[in-house]
């Protein structure tokens, strides 16, 4: 099983395990996230031994890839939900979050391309100067 590439930042990352776990998507650490995933600037070696419980269903995954996707942070064979699938494990008592308010949220985060190239990088870096608990808790009240 191949990892998850991630085309952009390690912080936009850490990020999106912090969407997943406040929208209650994800039941894990972020010990046993990262390392589902690997990149260019995100050199992680540790290897993961189990998938992460997923809980919620395969609409919510679907929704997140295809806006990963479109922002660029997903590229190739990373866009399919069966790659996502080898990585998460579907719970058997799945919740069904709000669609919508989800998008909103992954707008919020991501509302330019990767950064992976040159040219895109300058809006995450930029933005990655400020503080990460700002951004979460911008992320968390409003957008609801």
């Amino acid at each position: 099983m191949h990892k998850i590439y991630w085309y952009g930042f390690k912080r936009q990352l850490f990020e999106f395990y912090h969407l997943l776990m406040s929208e209650n998507l994800i039941d894990c650490n972020i010990t046993e996230f990262f390392p589902h995933f690997t990149g260019k600037k995100l050199a992680i070696d540790e290897d993961y031994s189990s998938k992460i419980k997923w809980l919620g269903n395969t609409d919510s995954m679907q929704l997140i890839i295809d806006h990963l996707t479109s922002k660029k942070f997903l590229q190739g064979e990373d866009t399919q939900l069966k790659t996502f699938k080898s990585h998460f494990r579907i719970s058997a008592n799945s919740n069904i979050p709000q669609l919508k308010p989800l998008l909103k949220k992954l707008d919020f985060l991501y509302p330019e391309t990767s950064g992976y190239r040159c040219k895109e990088r300058l809006f995450y870096k930029a933005r990655n100067k400020t503080p990460l608990s700002k951004i979460l808790t911008e992320l968390t009240p409003q957008n609801n």
